[in-house]
């Protein structure tokens, strides 16, 4: 997600928490993909390189928490209701410079500890910093919203616009109500005035 990754990058993200749903083995395809058995999946498991690109690109530390899940079905569930498992673990710590600490842990249970030093962050930054002195502001920006948002919005013409049926919706009346500081009536009244 490389807008959001940007966004947390110049918000100053220094460890950023990853969540994956387990390492796989792609076996020549991206569709073709089976649980990971060993630690050889580094080899063909996408989740191994963001990871540590991602370390490199913002220069923060990433700490990546991969779901492992054993084989074994879990009571009241039967083994076709598993589905497609790749819960295999995979979790690990990566410093700034896509160096991996610790993990990745394939097949097991565990807590995996390194130490993070700030001045590998620093070090790293020093020779590429990319929400730093490799960035173009002149020619790119990224503005952030920090708006919060429902899942769906009607689309507008304009800021106090009806629906497409003449309606004013009552979601937006009373938005339109709290702005002013009017009665939500008046603003239903105004808006039925105006369409008729």
């Amino acid at each position: 997600m490389t807008l959001s990754k940007a966004a947390l990058t110049t918000m100053g993200e220094e460890i950023h928490a990853a969540v994956w749903p387990g390492f796989w083995e792609q076996h020549g395809h991206p569709g073709d993909k089976t649980r990971a058995e060993t630690s050889e999946a580094v080899d063909s498991c996408d989740v191994y390189p963001a990871m540590r690109e991602y370390a490199f690109e913002t220069q923060s530390f990433v700490a990546a928490c991969s779901a492992y899940m054993s084989e074994a079905v879990p009571d009241g569930f039967s083994e076709d209701e598993l589905g497609f498992n790749v819960a295999a673990g995979g979790s690990m710590l990566v410093n700034p410079a896509g160096i991996v600490k610790a993990g990745p842990l394939i097949g097991e249970e565990g807590l995996l500890t390194a130490e993070f030093r700030d001045d590998e962050r620093r070090a790293t930054k020093a020779y590429f910093d990319a929400m730093g002195h490799y960035t173009r502001w002149d020619a790119v920006n990224l503005s952030i919203s920090d708006e919060t948002l429902a899942p769906s919005q009607p689309q507008e013409a304009s800021k106090h616009a009806v629906a497409g049926n003449g309606s004013l919706s009552a979601a937006r009346a009373q938005a339109i109500a709290d702005e002013y500081d009017v009665p939500v009536e008046a603003v239903e009244a105004v808006a039925d005035e105006l369409v008729g």
